[in-house]
């Protein structure tokens, strides 16, 4: 969570932490793995999509390495790569 985000939904929630979405990619990688629910990869690519270069991309190395979810990650890159170039 050293990552989480404090976001200001405004009255009456107010100010709430959220995880990071590097963070969010790597739960989606876990339940990738467990699922094969092809709806995680495509959650995967919206927000890789979305933020870009803004995404810590060797934040999410490393911790796919340490979650043992390298091989994931590399597929869902590869799927994601080839999801852009059709758009």
């Amino acid at each position: 969570m050293e990552h989480r985000l404090l976001v200001d939904l405004g009255p009456p929630i107010g100010e709430i932490w959220v995880h990071s979405p590097e963070d969010l990619i790597l739960y989606k990688l876990r339940y990738f793995r467990i699922s094969r629910q092809p709806k995680h990869v495509r959650d995967i690519a919206s927000i890789m999509l979305t933020l870009g270069k803004e995404l810590e991309l060797d934040y999410i190395t490393s911790w796919s390495e340490r979650l043992d979810l390298t091989e994931t990650w590399q597929e869902v890159q590869e799927e994601v790569h080839r999801m852009s170039d059709t758009r």
